[in-house]
């Protein structure tokens, strides 16, 4: 039997506008919400820049406090470094005991006069001795010195280390006796910029020296950061964590040296206003809420919002009311199908359940996705305990969860590269058996978390499996990975400004396997620290190697910590960067003294004659020491440059002894020889006879001839 449906005029009249006037509404909604969301966020950044200005004119206060501060300490310490107490202490090889008591007397009265000063040390290079008037320290040699913090200072001296606030901490596994200081070290150094001499250290101490820096500020909010991001004080405690998640775009190659940035945080916008310090290159930064920096701005936000959703709102409500208003059609449409054979019935029954099934596990998988980024928890359906969080990565990865999904009760949902997936109701070792079999018959890097009973649990759970991915570059053959396996990441970075310093220093000084073995313990020691604090080490040292052989550059790519899934990968391209510095530097090494070896040639080779040229003086002439030239010389030529000067003096001599009949004292001094017997002991020791007996020799020759 055939069903005929009619349709009235006004059912026509409405199928063929109304989709029109909804599509319109919502277009011109959409556009006005737009537009709004556009000057809404012009508006705000104008107003953080403006906030941001007023920020980088505050920071400049305390930029110059920082440099009087800075100022006033050096010229302090320049003045202690040339006073005759410490020119006694870090000079004189030969001091008595009641020489030092009177030099430490004199240096106490020093620290006594002035009120930023804690205590001074003076490190003699020759002894290898350290004085200090620090009561709790006693002078000693730099074995045996009680603050070996500071004596590993004085033995690693560099020009960067020089007149600059040095971060330390002094007997930190001793609690009764630990201090803390920022320390400045004075020394001089040579026209090669090596140290030479003793040096002195000026021991200030740290919570004044970084309190007076921060007292114009009276809210708390503000935090000071050292050139590698590493905290030096803070207004309150609890905004430490929040220091990573805004260094890593401030210290980005290119950024600008004050501004601000918005990120939002546990659901909650906050923004970062912060400014280098021209004088110290520290960082200031003042972390607060958007709500707190600009509360009007987000009541117009708000405002604004308000107005779109009543507008959706709007929108909603004619959609239905079309929707209901067309439903007796569509119910005669269905009463139609019914008429239908019941063999194409079945059929579409089976389409549209399947299709309902999809739409239901969309749903969950959405609803999953927003446990795991933080937002709405509510949306997840309930779902039976305990609960178990695995991250399966790799190309295949869905075509391999289908049929983990169908045995087990699971959520999933792609999202990064990879299948998160969560397994409710399930025992964590069938779950721990999925993951292993997964991971050995598809080679599938798989993340498996510990069971949990709250969906809180679970969305935590996720930042460590996400962080064990991002490390999985440690044990690449590794392919099933547990989270109770993976230690707990350490708060702080274990890389340190000293550890940069001294690869820097291998570096410059090209030997590899030095830099091999620092390079070997920089891996152990950020190898439990955070990916963040591990990539900003690896960034680091990148741009030290940069730094020494621009050739390099770039010497990885900017997509290459995203994509590394093996440290072996790294270490092949460190390696062979660490090989192609240590070459340039030996080369470079090689044309300087071979340069200074032709300079010493040519002077020779044009003032041999001159009997007062000597090693000394040709040393002088190129404003460096005759040591230090004669080993570059016999470097180059295998031969010192006295041999090579006697050698050139012998060389005319003969010739003058062959061409001319002039007696052997006038050869003698016209090669540059004052005294004719040194001419005949030289002369003799380099060709194996008497100038007399040469020159018979070559006239006998020329008669036979």
């Amino acid at each position: 039997m055939r069903t005929t449906i009619n349709m009235s005029p006004i059912y026509n009249l409405l199928r063929r506008h109304a989709k029109t006037f909804l599509t319109a509404f919502a277009c011109i909604l959409i556009a006005v919400a737009c537009i709004l969301g556009l000057v809404y966020s012009a508006f705000q950044s104008v107003v953080l820049d403006s906030v941001a200005l007023q920020h980088r004119d505050f920071v400049g206060q305390l930029d110059s406090i920082s440099g009087i501060l800075s100022a006033t300490v050096r010229n302090y310490g320049m003045q202690v470094f040339y006073a005759p107490s410490v020119l006694t202490l870090r000079g004189d090889k030969t001091l008595d005991k009641m020489g030092q008591v009177y030099a430490l007397r004199e240096l106490d009265s020093y620290v006594s006069s002035n009120d930023f000063v804690d205590s001074i040390q003076v490190y003699n290079r020759d002894t290898g001795f350290i004085y200090s008037t620090d009561s709790n320290v006693i002078s000693a040699p730099i074995d045996k010195y009680a603050d070996q913090d500071a004596a590993e200072l004085f033995r690693s001296l560099t020009p960067d280390l020089r007149m600059r606030p040095i971060r330390r901490t002094a007997f930190s596994d001793d609690p009764v006796r630990v201090r803390s200081y920022f320390s400045f070290l004075f020394f001089e150094t040579t026209s090669e910029d090596e140290p030479t001499g003793g040096a002195l250290m000026l021991n200030v101490d740290y919570d004044r020296y970084l309190n007076t820096l921060l007292s114009f500020n009276g809210q708390g909010d503000c935090m000071l950061l050292d050139e590698t991001g590493a905290l030096l004080t803070a207004g309150r405690e609890e905004l430490q964590p929040l220091i990573p998640l805004f260094f890593g775009e401030i210290s980005r190659e290119g950024q600008a040296d004050s501004g601000y940035i918005l990120k939002r945080i546990n659901g909650e916008q906050t923004v970062c206003l912060y400014c280098r310090l021209d004088t110290s290159r520290w960082h200031y930064l003042k972390i607060t809420p958007l709500k707190a920096c600009v509360p009007k701005l987000l009541e117009l936000k708000n405002a604004l919002i308000v107005c779109i959703v009543i507008g959706f709102a709007l929108l909603a409500i004619c959609s239905l009311g079309v929707l209901l208003f067309l439903y007796f059609p569509v119910y005669q449409v269905r009463a139609a199908l019914r008429n239908i054979g019941m063999e194409n019935r079945g059929e579409l029954a089976g389409q549209v359940s399947q299709l309902a099934q999809q739409s239901e596990a969309h749903r969950k998988a959405s609803a999953l996705q927003s446990l795991l980024e933080g937002q709405d928890l509510s949306l997840l359906p309930e779902l039976p305990p305990p609960y178990t969080l695995v991250l399966m990565e790799t190309g295949h990865a869905q075509s391999a969860l289908k049929q983990t999904c169908t045995d087990v009760s699971a959520l999933t949902y792609h999202q990064d590269g990879c299948e998160v997936v969560l397994f409710f109701g399930e025992e964590r070792e069938t779950v721990l058996a999925i993951c292993r079999e997964r991971a050995d018959q598809s080679s599938i890097y798989c993340f498996c978390g510990s069971e949990r009973t709250t969906f809180p649990q679970v969305a935590a759970c996720y930042q460590v499996l996400c962080e064990m991915r991002r490390q999985k570059f440690w044990a690449a053959d590794r392919h099933c990975w547990l989270e109770e396996d993976f230690t707990p990441r350490r708060p702080h970075s274990s890389f340190t400004e000293q550890m940069s310093a001294e690869l820097a220093s291998a570096l410059r000084g090209s030997d590899l396997e030095q830099i091999q073995r620092l390079w070997q313990q920089i891996q152990d020691s950020i190898r439990e620290d955070r990916f963040q604090d591990q990539l900003f080490a690896f960034q680091r040292i990148v741009s030290l190697m940069e730094k020494q052989l621009p050739a390099l550059k770039p010497l990885v790519s900017d997509n290459f910590w995203a994509t590394l899934k093996d440290i072996r990968t790294l270490d092949a391209i460190f390696s062979d960067a660490f090989r192609k510095i240590v070459q340039n530097n030996r080369e470079l090494h090689r044309q300087h003294i071979d340069q200074l070896a032709s300079q010493v040639v040519r002077q020779i080779e044009q003032s041999y004659a001159d009997s007062d040229l000597s090693p000394t003086r040709i040393a002088d002439s190129l404003g460096m020491s005759s040591a230090y030239l004669g080993r570059i010389f016999r470097e180059s030529t295998q031969t010192s440059i006295s041999q090579y000067l006697n050698q050139t003096r012998i060389r005319r001599a003969e010739e003058l002894l062959r061409e001319t009949e002039q007696p052997v004292e006038t050869v003698a001094g016209l090669v540059g020889f004052s005294n004719p017997k040194y001419f005949y002991v030289v002369f003799k020791n380099i060709t194996g006879q008497t100038p007399l007996q040469f020159r018979k020799a070559v006239h006998s020759a020329s008669e036979k001839n």
